[in-house]
């Protein structure tokens, strides 16, 4: 049966809640658990109602509960495959406990956010494959990026993110200074992308250190100008986040965990290198919030673009 034209974004977009729900169940608290549960079970239906649209499934049965929609979507893939939707076991009690957290305000413990997220991780690499013939790791969130720059450096995040860490993060920074250099460019040259200009400061500094025996004076000089440069930059980027919609502790967990990167004016990436140890949920986390930011820059917010 051919597929819509559609199907790519359906199959991204259960991917992308997949994705948040995997990203807030890695964190503490009971809000993060919610979340967690109700963007894991909102893929899962998403997904569901993409097989029966796509499939060709009983859409009346589909619309009667959840019940209805899995044995919809169960018995459209059994007819075009002759294969069975996998953990439907599985899937069914983490709906219930999607249930509880949504219509009794009963919060899952974190032994069962991280058991759903296994289920639904399962499910999904086994349903796109049975269903669409889709390996779901390579589709790359970052498709639904419209600018090829940024695009391709956020595939690279995306892949790296399961290979090597601080190369999934260093590409996140990168893209993030990209999209910064590219928001100043939007806005008509008003303001000039902050490229080189610490580097520049560094030479000054280094100038002053030699001239006329004022080593004292200068070292203080530069010292003060690196301050103004790195304080300035830091409130730019903030404003720039949170005008394209950035939860401000992203942001600061962001900034505190990325390499930092400055944009040279041949838009080559140099590199600060924390030294820190990543893992998974630091790669993911930081890829979300850049490409949100993406998405949102690219959705054309007032003044932006």
């Amino acid at each position: 049966m051919p597929f819509s034209a559609q199907l790519p974004k359906r199959l991204l977009l259960a991917k992308q809640m997949l994705n948040h729900g995997i990203e807030h169940g890695s964190r503490q608290g009971e809000f993060n658990r919610l979340y967690s549960i109700l963007s894991l079970d909102g893929a899962v239906e998403n997904f569901l109602n993409t097989v029966v649209v796509e499939l060709g499934g009983d859409a009346k049965k589909a619309e009667r509960n959840f019940s209805g929609l899995l044995a919809a979507a169960d018995e459209a893939v059994k007819k075009e495959t002759g294969k069975s939707l996998p953990l439907q076991t599985e899937i069914i009690s983490f709906h219930k406990v999607r249930n509880d957290a949504q219509h009794h305000a009963i919060v899952p413990d974190p032994s069962t956010i991280q058991k759903s997220i296994v289920y639904s991780s399962d499910f999904f690499r086994e349903s796109f494959s049975i269903c669409f013939q889709v390996v779901i790791d390579n589709l790359h969130l970052a498709d639904a990026i419209s600018d090829k720059d940024l695009r391709e450096i956020l595939v690279a995040a995306e892949d790296e993110s399961k290979k090597n860490y601080e190369h999934s993060m260093m590409a996140a920074a990168y893209a993030f200074a990209l999209l910064k250099s590219k928001i100043g460019e939007s806005e008509g040259g008003r303001r000039k992308p902050r490229t080189s200009v610490g580097y520049r400061i560094h030479d000054i500094r280094n100038a002053l250190l030699f001239k006329d025996g004022k080593e004292r004076a200068g070292f203080e000089l530069g010292e003060l100008l690196e301050s103004l440069v790195s304080e300035t930059e830091y409130l730019t980027d903030k404003i720039e986040s949170l005008s394209l919609g950035a939860n401000i502790q992203e942001f600061n967990y962001f900034r505190k965990k990325a390499p930092h990167v400055l944009m040279m004016m041949d838009k080559s990436p140099r590199w600060n290198l924390t030294g820190q140890k990543y893992d998974e949920n630091d790669c993911r986390r930081a890829f979300n919030f850049v490409y949100n930011l993406v998405l949102a820059w690219e959705g054309g917010l007032p003044g932006l673009k």
